[in-house]
This record gives structure tokens, C-alpha cells and sequence, in this order.
């Protein structure tokens, strides 16, 4: 990806988390990870080097020490990560654009991969790669249990569609055409 796409990817980011704030409520109290799955998806699909990322203050919680300890006939539910010490309070998505680290979320893009979420919040204390694949994320998102409730399952469809326009508007500007 060339420097005026990693330009373009970053504006769209901005603008398509401006857009999800204002069109739903309580994103962020259930449906963190949801949103994380599917931008996660749409940017490894282009080819970005992505990693769902959770808090985390020491390095032994990371999803991927965990995913080691998950039996082969776990569910994938937030209780099942949680019991390995993964936390659920925060989920984005980390991914490397040239030689940098960033993180986004509802509440926008943040530069580097450690702290992320309003106010920069959150922290995620483990190498890039050793966060949930995107296939994990939307396993774990996918289910109800362990989840805020606050946030309305019944919007995932609507912002599957928002997030796609975006991604759309992104691939027919200047900086990727052909």
C-alpha cells in the first residue's frame, strides 16, 4: 500500500468511526468487538496485517497465551478467553500500515498499538500478533454470552452495511485508482 492509501485508509477510519458514534447507541458497551471483527475482516482483506486486540496490563493475558490453553471443544464464548485471563472490557482492532502501529475503534484511530479507546483508556501490553485473529473475534462476537447488553444485536446488519459503504467510498477514491 502506498503512502496516499495509508493516507486515504486512516481518513475513511476516522470518518467511518464518526459514523458509527452517531448512528448507534452504546457501540461501545457490548458491541466493541463486533465492530472490530468486521473492519478487521475488510482490512485483512486489503492486505493489512491485523490483530484484534483486548485489554490487557501483562503481557501473560494475551489472547494468544490463551489460545493455548482453550480446549478443542470450547465454545469460543468471552467466559471460555475469559477464564485464561483475556478481558473483554475493550476490543479493536491494531494493524500495521507501513512500518507503524495503529488502533481503531468506534472512538477513532489512535498511532501505535499499546493504548487505545476514548481517552486512550485501554491498554494492550503484548506484541502485535499475539491478539485474536479476525476468525476468533467474529467467532467470540458472534455469540451473546458475555456481553454488555446495553448494545442492540439487532443494529449488526446496519453496521455491516455502514462499515461496507465506507470501505466502498475508500476503493473508488483517487488514491486507489488504477
Amino acid at each position: 500500500m502506498n503512502y496516499s492509501q495509508r493516507q486515504a485508509l486512516k481518513k475513511q477510519l476516522r470518518i467511518l468511526a464518526n459514523e458509527l458514534t452517531e448512528k448507534c447507541d452504546n457501540i461501545n458497551y457490548g458491541g466493541c468487538a463486533v465492530m472490530a471483527a468486521i473492519v478487521g475482516k475488510e482490512l485483512d482483506s486489503m492486505g493489512v496485517m491485523v490483530d484484534i486486540v483486548t485489554r490487557s496490563h501483562r503481557r501473560q493475558y494475551s489472547p494468544f497465551n490463551a489460545r493455548k490453553k482453550l480446549s478443542t471443544n470450547s465454545n469460543n464464548t468471552v467466559p471460555d478467553w475469559e477464564y485464561h485471563g483475556v478481558s473483554f472490557g475493550h476490543v479493536a482492532v491494531r494493524f500495521r500500515l507501513g512500518k507503524r502501529l495503529w488502533t481503531w475503534d468506534s472512538d477513532g484511530l489512535s498511532l501505535g498499538g499499546t493504548t487505545y479507546g476514548a481517552r486512550r483508556y485501554c491498554e494492550a501490553r503484548y506484541p502485535f500478533g499475539h491478539g485474536m485473529t479476525v476468525s476468533e473475534c467474529k467467532t467470540v462476537a458472534g455469540t451473546k454470552e458475555g456481553w454488555n447488553e446495553s448494545f442492540d444485536r439487532s443494529n449488526i446488519l446496519a453496521l455491516r452495511r455502514i462499515v461496507k459503504k465506507n470501505f466502498k467510498e475508500l476503493h473508488k477514491g483517487p488514491a486507489f485508482a488504477v
